[in-house]
């Protein structure tokens, strides 16, 4: 009994990872195929970005917040 209980979650194990495979394979087919599309820009905006950069007025800024929160619970039994 423990021998076929162990091959049926083996098969399903294996089941699993070969549709997780497969979905994530799709999912890059798909995914990839949606951002192929290119941009035109007009000369305004292409000139408009050369000026940009000759003039390096333009920056690039990030921030990030980390918040940890820590709860103490007491308990009595």
């Amino acid at each position: 009994m423990t021998q076929k209980w162990a091959k049926i979650m083996a098969s399903l194990a294996l089941l699993w990872i070969i549709i997780s495979i497969v979905w994530t394979g799709l999912m890059f087919m798909l995914w990839n195929n949606n951002n192929n599309s290119e941009v035109e820009l007009t000369p305004e905006q292409i000139a408009e970005i050369q000026a940009m950069i000759n003039s390096q007025s333009w920056s690039i800024t990030s921030t990030w917040e980390v918040s940890w929160t820590w709860n103490i619970i007491e308990t009595n039994k």
